[in-house]
């Protein structure tokens, strides 16, 4: 009788064992797959930033103006005023020596 219940234990832990590993197998793979998916998301994250900095580049972006004949600086008649202070700014006061908090 306990060679029985011995055996039994065995096979529980045998089973236990296999599907422990079917686990282990199936979350390898998994994070292998994401680690790939990772990779080409980065692959094209780089070519996106790189085409952006070509975009935002100066020399394409005056390019891209001129194409569009938006004339970005030429609307305001020569002399106008943009902005302007209503009161000049006060001096800064002089520091105030011997006193310490």
């Amino acid at each position: 009788m306990r060679i029985a219940l011995i055996i039994l234990a065995l096979a529980a832990v045998a089973v236990g064992m296999v599907h422990l590993r079917r686990a282990e197998t199936k979350a390898n793979h998994e994070i292998h797959r994401l680690q790939l998916q990772q990779i080409g998301l980065r692959r094209t994250l780089y070519d996106q930033q790189a085409a952006l900095g070509c975009l935002t580049a100066p020399r394409q972006v005056r390019q891209r103006a001129e194409r569009m004949d938006a004339h970005l600086t030429d609307e305001l008649p020569a002399g106008s005023v943009v902005a302007q202070r209503r009161e000049p700014w006060p001096a800064p006061s002089p520091p105030v020596r011997g006193r310490r908090r």
